[in-house]
């Protein structure tokens, strides 16, 4: 997944695995398979269900004979290792890239260990491991991103007044450090006791950003008059987003496990976020991805729809998706000549912008993202606003309706007296010129053979 990222490991400009949809601007057809996708997919698979299960077969049947378990009883023993194999093969389709290594940490241990006499079975370190290596890379997590943001380089230093306050803010870093190390014991937000909600536990939905459920309102079965009336009052986003993130919902729903499992979003946590993108839109239309659970195939999210039009929440990562980086100047000095004897500056970063990189606290993972789709563009209602433009779309659908009943081939059956159509237009009264059809689908300002006298269009 490092090498068909966008930048890995911060150095290179471009991704060394690329799709043939990396260089397209518009993709009509379905993202290709690779083979570095195929590749992945069966590594995965031959870890997740065979090599892993096999590892822990082995250390359940070794610590099942342990002299460790002798003075438990019968019914505790049985406790205790159903709960450890729950918890294993979970964590086999949670996070298997990481179950490697704390296997192997959990040799090394068990190992250093039988120096000082104690026989702990290699289950229980790799049981105890995965708990601890979830708190390690939690606490890794939090204080990284502490760092970026309290970082000096990171702040603006417009004024003297900076120079003043980033000293008087290193007890609130304290703080924020005390925080980060309790949260994590916890399994608690980063900010468990200074953020907008003050709570340390979990519920029983511990990942979920928002609980409010939206329902969004569409004008399919609207009528275009309703619809003409009330486009000007309306807000144009709420507009175009209903349908867009439907079907961005119903896309992801149907690929994203897929995509997951081939790694095009490389190493996936439960809790991760991304942002997608719209190319075409990508100033209004953009999505929110929340990565709830992952199982064997199957994965929870949420998607929330991202409005940016005069906002700037997240701005700088949508457009970090969109923008080109800029070339690197050939004074500087360059990871090509430093760090990876390249002679070429033109397939990685500067030393400046590498630092540059380092510190945020996002990475774009694709710039080519496909999904089946289809393109939005501005509403032409406003087109209609105006009545003359409403009279003249009428009378040329009226001249059109006309037109093609004149050319029908079949025009002379239906006119026949014995048709059932003609049967069924003579109960109709048309000799009355002064019938009047009242509804509201007329009005004067549209219609030109309106009767404002009688308020309604007659029939003769």
């Amino acid at each position: 997944p490092r090498l068909r990222s966008q930048n890995p490991w911060i150095i290179f400009k471009h991704p060394v695995l690329r799709t043939p949809e990396y260089k397209k601007f518009e993709v009509n057809s379905a993202a290709a398979v690779m083979w570095f996708d195929k590749f992945q997919f069966f590594m995965t698979i031959l870890m997740k269900n065979l090599l892993l299960p096999i590892a822990f077969m082995i250390e359940l049947w070794s610590a099942s004979d342990s002299s460790y378990f002798e003075s438990w009883s019968i019914i505790g023993k049985s406790v205790f290792f159903a709960i450890i194999s729950f918890s294993i093969s979970r964590r086999f389709f949670r996070d298997c890239e990481y179950q490697w290594l704390v296997l192997l940490c959990s040799y090394l241990l068990v190992f250093d260990l039988q120096k000082y006499h104690i026989t702990e079975p290699i289950l229980v370190t790799w049981f105890l491991g995965n708990i601890a290596a979830s708190k390690v890379l939690g606490l890794y997590r939090r204080l990284c991103f502490i760092y970026v943001h309290i970082m000096p380089c990171a702040s603006t230093w417009g004024s003297a007044f900076h120079a003043i306050s980033q000293p008087i803010c290193m007890p609130h870093s304290g703080w924020m450090y005390l925080q980060a190390f309790i949260s994590t014991i916890t399994s608690a937000p980063i900010k468990p006791l200074g953020g907008a909600s003050v709570f340390l536990t979990s519920y029983v939905r511990p990942l979920r950003f928002w609980e409010k459920t939206f329902q969004t309102k569409t004008s399919g079965d609207e009528r275009l008059q309703s619809q003409l009336e009330t486009h000007r009052r309306r807000n144009e986003n709420l507009q175009r987003n209903s349908i867009f993130y439907e079907n961005l919902a119903i896309s992801l729903r149907n690929q994203l496990a897929g995509d997951i499992a081939l790694g095009r979003f490389g190493n996936v946590k439960e809790g991760d976020v991304y942002i997608l993108a719209s190319k075409s839109t990508a100033t209004s239309l953009n999505g929110l991805l929340q990565i709830v659970e992952l199982g064997n195939g199957v994965v929870s999210f949420q998607l929330r729809g991202l409005e940016f039009k005069g906002t700037y929440c997240q701005q700088r990562e949508v457009e970090a998706i969109t923008e080109d980086e800029p070339p690197t100047a050939r004074n500087r000095l360059c990871f090509a000549r430093s760090l990876c004897c390249l002679r070429s500056q033109k397939w990685v970063f500067g030393l400046s912008t590498f630092f540059k990189n380092l510190l945020m606290t996002w990475r774009v993972v694709q710039k080519n993202y496909v999904m089946p789709g289809y393109s939005i563009c501005d509403s032409s209602t406003d087109f209609l606003a105006m009545y003359d433009y409403r009279k003249l779309v009428k009378s040329s659908f009226t001249r059109c309706i006309i037109y093609f009943t004149a050319k029908y081939e079949r025009l002379a059956e239906l006119l026949d007296p014995k048709n059932e159509l003609m049967k069924t237009l003579s109960r109709e009264n048309y000799d009355s010129d002064f019938e009047v059809v009242t509804s509201v689908a007329f009005s004067h300002n549209t219609d030109v053979d309106y009767d404002l006298a009688q308020a309604g269009v007659s029939k003769g």
